[in-house]
C-alpha cells in the first residue's frame, strides 16, 4: 500500500495539469503554480500539507512518462517541455553548433499555418537526426485542435491508477535475476506450451516448492533437511533434483538428444541454464539443431518434475522405464505439431468488381524503421497508383496508421469511384469507428485525418461477432449523404454464413475472408448524391 498511495495521489496532480474547470484546481494553481505549469511549480514557503503530498508525485508524473500530444503547438516551448514521446526525456537536441532563431521559441513554429504539416527542412537544420525523425514521425490533425497531455505508457493517454502502480512496480524491481533480457526472450520464444515456458520461468527464478529451499525460507535451520524423494541420497535442490538425480541422470542421457548434465553439478543451477540459452557456448551439432535441442530439455525437465511429485504427492512408485517412453512420446508430439501445416487460410488478393477500384495498405517493420505503403489497383490487378514513406520505429500499429493514411489519400485521387480500401489492422478500423472514445495517442493524428478525410467524424453501431475468429472480416461502406458528403458506416463482421453486401456492389463481387475492409466512394467534384 505505502506504493499504492503516491499513485493515487499523483492522479490529483494530473488533473492539475489538465486545468479542469475544478474549484479545487484553480485555487491551488492559483495560490502555488502562479502562471507555470504543475511539473515547474517550487514547494514554496509554507505550504500545505496537500500541497506538499502532491510535490512529492512529480516523479511519478513527470520523469515515468508525462508528455504533451502535439496537436497545434501554440502553448509547447520547444526547449522545455515534454513533446516528443520517442525520444529520452521528450525533448529534442540540436544539431552541434547550431544557431536558433530567435523566433523560433514554440512547437507551431515549427508548423506549417497553411497545410498544418511539420516543416522539415527546418527540423532537419536545427536538429540531430534521431531528434528529426521523432519529431516527423508525430502525427498531426489537420484539425486545429488543442495540445493535451498524455501518459505515454497507456495507450489512450490518460492516466489509469492500475497501469502507473504497475508500471512503478516494474521500475522498481525492473532486475531480470541471474539471466540476462536476451535470455529471457530466449525462453518467452521457445515453441513449446506455455506451461513449459513457465517451468522454466520457475527454474530460473527459483520458485519451485522444493524441500530444500522451503526448509531455508520457513522452518528453523535446525530441523533435518528433506532429502530428495526420488533416490534419498540429497538435500532437494535445483541442482540435485534436475542435473545430479538418479533419475535425471538416465534421463538427460537416454533422451532424444543425450546430455551429461551432471557435469554441472559442482556450478549455480542458472549457469547450466545460461549455457544451454547460449548456442555459442554447445557442441556444434547441437548449435545447428538448437530448436529440438531445446524441446528436448524442456520436456525432459516437466518429466522430472511430475515424477517428483507423484512420488511425493501421491506416493506412486518411480518406473524408469516409464518415463523415458514419456519423454520420447511428447518429443515425437511436439516435433509433429511443428511440422503440420498452419490451421489457417491463406489470403489471396481478390479484384475488386468491375467499376470499382482496390486500395491495400500494410506497413514492415525492420530494423527499427516503419515503412508504409499504398497501391491502388483496377480489377485486372493492374497498378493504377502507389504511394509509400518511411518514418523511424517499431510501433506497427503506427505504421499501419500511416499506410491507412496513405491509402485514403490515394482513394480521394479518384473522384466518383466505389474504391475498397483494404488492411489487416482491425484495431485500427475499430478505432477509426469508434467516434465515442479516443483513439490511441499515438495514432490520434492519423485517425482524425481518416475521419476528416472520409467526410465527416463516422457513424458506427454494433457489428456482429461469429465464433471462427479465422473466418472473420469486418466490411465498411463509405457513402455520399445529402449533407455531409462520404461518411463510414460498418455492415457486418462475416464470414461464408454471412453474406450481406453494399446495395450498389454487384451481388456476385468477391468479398476477401480476413481482411479488414472499407469501401470508400468519393463525389465528383461539383455534384451531390
Amino acid at each position: 500500500m505505502e506504493d499504492f498511495n503516491p499513485v493515487m495521489v499523483a492522479k490529483l496532480g494530473r488533473k492539475l495539469m489538465c486545468n479542469p474547470p475544478y474549484l479545487w484546481v484553480q485555487a491551488i494553481a492559483a495560490k502555488y503554480c502562479k502562471g507555470r505549469n504543475f511539473l515547474k511549480a517550487p514547494l514554496g514557503h509554507n505550504p500545505s500539507w496537500f500541497w506538499q503530498s502532491l510535490i512529492k508525485t512529480k516523479a511519478i508524473i513527470g520523469a515515468a512518462g508525462f508528455c504533451w500530444g502535439v496537436k497545434d503547438g501554440v502553448r509547447l516551448n520547444i526547449w522545455c517541455d515534454p513533446w516528443v514521446p520517442d525520444l529520452p526525456g521528450f525533448v529534442p537536441k540540436l544539431k552541434t553548433g547550431t544557431l536558433v532563431d530567435r523566433h523560433i521559441n514554440y512547437v507551431r513554429d515549427l508548423i506549417d499555418e497553411d497545410t498544418h504539416e511539420w516543416k522539415e527542412n527546418v527540423i532537419r537544420d536545427l536538429f540531430d537526426d534521431s531528434s528529426s525523425e521523432a519529431i516527423l514521425s508525430i502525427p498531426l490533425p489537420p484539425a486545429r485542435l488543442v495540445d493535451t497531455p498524455l501518459w505515454i505508457h497507456s495507450p489512450s493517454g490518460s492516466y489509469p491508477v492500475k497501469d502507473a502502480y504497475l508500471y512503478c512496480q516494474k521500475q522498481k524491481h525492473h532486475g531480470t535475476g541471474d539471466l540476462t533480457a536476451a535470455e529471457w526472450r530466449k525462453i518467452w520464444k521457445l515453441k513449446v506450451e506455455h506451461r513449459l515456458k513457465l517451468l522454466l520461468w520457475k527454474l530460473a527464478a527459483e520458485a519451485l516448492p522444493l524441500h530444500g529451499r522451503i526448509h531455508q525460507e520457513i522452518f528453523d535451520h535446525e530441523l533435518p533437511l528433506a532429502s530428495c524423494p526420488l533416490c534419498y541420497l540429497s538435500v532437494e535442490t535445483r541442482e540435485h533434483l534436475f542435473l545430479g538425480c538418479s533419475l535425471s541422470r538416465i534421463l538427460w542421457r537416454q533422451g532424444p538428444w543425450p546430455f551429461l548434465a551432471e557435469q554441472f553439478l559442482s556450478q549455480p543451477f542458472h549457469f547450466w541454464l545460461k549455457t544451454i540459452l547460449n548456442e555459442s557456448h554447445l557442441p556444434l551439432i547441437l548449435r545447428q539443431h538448437w530448436r529440438p535441442f531445446m524441446l528436448s530439455v524442456v520436456i525432459i525437465l516437466d518429466t522430472i518434475w511430475m515424477v517428483r511429485n507423484q512420488r511425493t504427492h501421491g506416493g506412486k512408485e518411480t518406473n524408469v522405464e516409464a518415463s523415458i517412453r514419456e519423454v520420447h512420446s511428447q518429443y515425437a508430439a511436439h516435433l509433429e505439431a511443428w511440422h503440420c501445416d498452419p490451421l489457417r487460410q491463406v489470403c489471396s488478393w481478390q479484384p475488386p468488381h468491375a467499376v470499382a477500384l482496390k486500395v491495400n495498405f500494410d506497413v514492415a517493420v525492420k530494423h527499427s524503421i516503419l515503412v508504409a505503403t499504398a497501391i491502388c489497383r483496377e480489377d485486372k490487378g493492374g497498378i493504377l497508383k502507389m504511394r509509400f514513406c518511411h518514418r523511424r520505429g517499431t510501433n506497427p500499429l503506427k505504421g499501419e496508421a500511416l499506410a491507412a493514411r496513405l491509402a485514403f489519400s490515394l482513394a480521394d485521387a479518384f473522384p466518383g469511384k466505389v474504391i475498397y480500401v483494404e488492411g489487416d489492422s482491425q484495431i485500427l478500423i475499430n478505432q477509426v469507428l469508434a467516434t465515442h472514445l479516443s483513439p490511441d495517442w499515438a495514432i490520434e493524428g492519423e485517425v482524425v485525418t481518416i475521419q476528416i478525410t472520409a467526410g465527416r467524424r463516422p457513424h458506427s453501431r454494433h457489428s456482429r461477432r461469429l465464433s471462427r475468429p479465422s473466418k472473420r472480416m469486418l466490411q465498411i461502406e463509405l457513402m455520399n449523404t445529402p449533407n455531409d458528403g462520404p461518411n463510414i458506416i460498418p455492415l457486418s463482421l462475416m464470414n461464408d454464413s454471412v453474406t450481406r453486401k453494399p446495395n450498389n456492389i454487384h451481388k456476385d463481387s468477391p468479398i476477401p475472408n480476413k481482411m479488414i475492409g472499407l469501401i470508400f466512394q468519393k463525389p465528383k467534384e461539383g455534384n451531390r448524391i
